[in-house]
Formats: structure tokens, C-alpha cells, sequence
């Protein structure tokens, strides 16, 4: 009888899971990005991750359109950095480089 019980369980979850896809809308694709972007590093300018940075920012900007800024927020051991990455906004246009 328990068997029978989850089968059920089972059937009417798949069940609802089918008809949530049928009702649900697409949502329409925004362009990114729509504005430059900027990359936090880490460390001082002139080091070897800022160095790097720079070398693929050029490579990002002819793939995606828009301009690359690098930033450099020294110290802490990159803390400061990570702190303000932690603090911005999550919508893709400011991105972190370690």
C-alpha cells in the first residue's frame, strides 16, 4: 500500500513540474552588455595580475563591444578589492579579476 502511495507521490509531482513548463512565459533576452564594464583588481598597477588583466581586457572589449576599464584597489592582500566586488551590484558590469 506504501508502495502505491509514493508511486502516486510521484506521478503527481511530474505532473506538476510538466504543467509549470507549459504555463511558464519566456522572458524576453536583454543585450549584454548594454554599457562598458569594469574589472577590479586586486593589486597595484604594473604587477603581474593587473598585467594580465590588461592583456585579455582588448580581446574582451573586441568580443562583447563595449569598453573594458581596469581597476586597481591595492591592499590588504586583495581584501579591499574583494570587499567592494562583495558590495556592488550583481548585474554583470562589474567583475572581479584575481
Amino acid at each position: 500500500m506504501q508502495r502505491n502511495g509514493k508511486a502516486l507521490t510521484m506521478v503527481f509531482v511530474l505532473l506538476a513540474v510538466m504543467v509549470s513548463f507549459v504555463f511558464a512565459q519566456g522572458v524576453e533576452e536583454v543585450a549584454y552588455p548594454a554599457k562598458g564594464i569594469e574589472v577590479n583588481v586586486g593589486y597595484s598597477a604594473g604587477g603581474a595580475t593587473d598585467i594580465a588583466a590588461r592583456l585579455v581586457a582588448p580581446y574582451m572589449e573586441a568580443k562583447l563591444g563595449q569598453p573594458i576599464t581596469i581597476l586597481n584597489k591595492p591592499g590588504a592582500g586583495g581584501e579591499i578589492a574583494h570587499s567592494a566586488l562583495g558590495k556592488a551590484t550583481p548585474d554583470g558590469y562589474y567583475l572581479g579579476y584575481i
